[in-house]
Formats: C-alpha cells, sequence, structure tokens
C-alpha cells in the first residue's frame, strides 16, 4: 500500500517538473514576442519607450521600467481561450474542418490580444501613473482583455457556421 502511493507521489512530483519545465520553455518565447510587438503600438500614442529584452523604459517617466513577466507571456490566456474554443467549437458547430478552424484561430487571437494587452499596460502607466498603471489596471485589463477575446471567438463562430450555408 505504502509502495504504491509512493510510487504515486514520484509521477505526480514528475509530471509537475515536466509541467513546469514546458511552461518555463514556452513562456520566455511569448514574452519577447509580447514585449517586442507592444513596443511599436506604444510608440504610436508618441510614448518615448525603449526596450532591452522584456524590459520596457519609460524614458519619459525618468527611466521606469516595466517587465513583461512570465505571468504576463499570456499563456494563461492562450490556454484558457484553447479550452473555450474546443468546448464552443464542438457544442456550436458542425462539421470537423469548421471547428479545428475556430480552435486554430484561439492562438493569434490570443497572442494579439496579449499584445495589446501589454501595450495598453504601457500606456495607461505613461497617462495615468505607476499606481494605476502597474496596479489597478494591470490587474483588472486581464480580464477585459479575456472577455473581449471571447466576445470576439464568439462572433468569428458565428462567421464561420453562418459561411458554411447552415
Amino acid at each position: 500500500m505504502e509502495g504504491g502511493l509512493i510510487s504515486a507521489g514520484v509521477n505526480v512530483v514528475y509530471w509537475l517538473q515536466l509541467q513546469l519545465s514546458l511552461l518555463d520553455f514556452l513562456s520566455a518565447p511569448l514574452q519577447q514576442f509580447s514585449a517586442t510587438l507592444a513596443l511599436p503600438l506604444a510608440q504610436l500614442f508618441g510614448l518615448d519607450v525603449v526596450r532591452s529584452g522584456t524590459i520596457i523604459t519609460l524614458r519619459d517617466m525618468g527611466g521606469y521600467q516595466l517587465q513583461v513577466a512570465a505571468e504576463c507571456s499570456g499563456l494563461r490566456l492562450l490556454f484558457a481561450l484553447l479550452a473555450f474554443s474546443v468546448a464552443y467549437a464542438h457544442l456550436a458547430l458542425v462539421g470537423g474542418l469548421r471547428r479545428w478552424l475556430l480552435v486554430f484561430l484561439a492562438l493569434p487571437l490570443a497572442l494579439a490580444a496579449n499584445v495589446v494587452r501589454v501595450a495598453s499596460i504601457i500606456i495607461v502607466t505613461r497617462l495615468c501613473g505607476i499606481i494605476i498603471g502597474t496596479g489597478l489596471y494591470h490587474q483588472l485589463c486581464g480580464y477585459i482583455v479575456m472577455f473581449a477575446v471571447v466576445m470576439l471567438q464568439l462572433h468569428l463562430g458565428s462567421l464561420i457556421s453562418s459561411s458554411s450555408g447552415e
């Protein structure tokens, strides 16, 4: 009995390490991607910002730095949107190709949404101050972006469904 429990415990620890390694492996390039593309969006709003890796410096705020951390990579948004898309495609769409298309669209949608989220944090931090930009807004914008992306995915699902003549 104890041997089975120990074996199960070892398996769980091994599985968790594998999951964490996978998350680290995926997170770093997504951080870089979001930081790289958020910078020109922020510059479109006239902000004097520069990037070094995943650190974005607001030069006109005395060099205040924002870091696109692992938690800001967009991985949670991607996984949540993929899960939603699979469920929605299964329930609302007929035909494998249409379902796969909707699920596939979750990837670019989540990536673009995270870039916009990161850029908006930079912009709000510059316009409203550090406390609001990195505090209240930073906490709320993930929910706002997720809501917007789900609404967009619902709309895309509707378009995919109606384009097939259903």
